[in-house]
């Protein structure tokens, strides 16, 4: 995995392009009891050690992961909500 995004990074560095170290997220997708046996906390990138998460947003769609699509389904129905607030706001 490290040798990968080293590879990525150096790509984007060839390309005159800039990889921010403190941005960089990663996921593991499994099912709940291969999570569990997942053992990477931790990859080293560049100067700094990316810390593995459990939801993750890529081109506005979140994923969780168990790709359950839960938070992106809350994430959703809760920016509806406030642009229907908002259109009632402006009819009345």
């Amino acid at each position: 995995m490290e040798t990968c995004i080293s590879d990525v990074k150096q790509w984007i560095t060839s390309d005159n392009l800039m990889l921010n170290d403190d941005k960089i997220e990663f996921i593991v997708i499994a099912s709940q009891h291969l999570l569990k046996k997942a053992a990477v906390n931790t990859i080293p990138v560049g100067d700094c050690d990316v810390s593995k998460v459990s939801v993750v947003r890529n081109l506005g769609v979140w994923f969780d992961d168990q790709l359950t699509m839960a938070v992106h389904i809350t994430k959703i129905c809760s920016a509806t909500f406030y642009h229907l607030h908002n259109v009632k706001e402006i009819l009345n």
